[in-house]
């Protein structure tokens, strides 16, 4: 499914699980950026604030999870927007993107296994 069909929150959402794949080895290389920021570049933005400030507030709350311990439940709770099979599976390609763009080290195989059976 093209992202690019994703409603609104969906396209949110997606963002939350993206900024959040990127802190799972505390380490944001990049590849990472360049992956991140070309599926972020494709996506409408029908938002009342801007796709920066939300960028903005979204990274303060991963960083959050991140430090907390809490990115697996962060990563779920991201997860919940994406309601058809269709709409889970293409979330999930896309975080494995992310992560597969710098290879997916030891700390951020907890976020995949959360994402995969939050999406799956």
């Amino acid at each position: 499914m093209p992202i690019a069909d994703f409603d609104q929150p969906q396209r949110e959402a997606l963002i939350g699980l993206l900024i959040g794949a990127t802190y799972g080895d505390s380490h944001l290389s990049l590849d990472e950026m360049d992956a991140y920021q070309s599926m972020v570049d494709s996506l409408p933005w029908d938002s009342g604030t801007t796709i920066e400030l939300f960028q903005d507030t979204t990274t303060a709350a991963a960083r959050t999870a991140h430090e907390s311990n809490t990115a697996e439940a962060f990563i779920a709770e991201k997860a919940k927007a994406f309601d058809t099979p269709a709409t889970k599976a293409t979330a999930l390609d896309l975080f494995v993107h992310l992560l597969d763009a710098d290879g997916t080290t030891g700390d951020e195989r907890g976020l995949l296994a959360a994402a995969r059976k939050a999406l799956g």
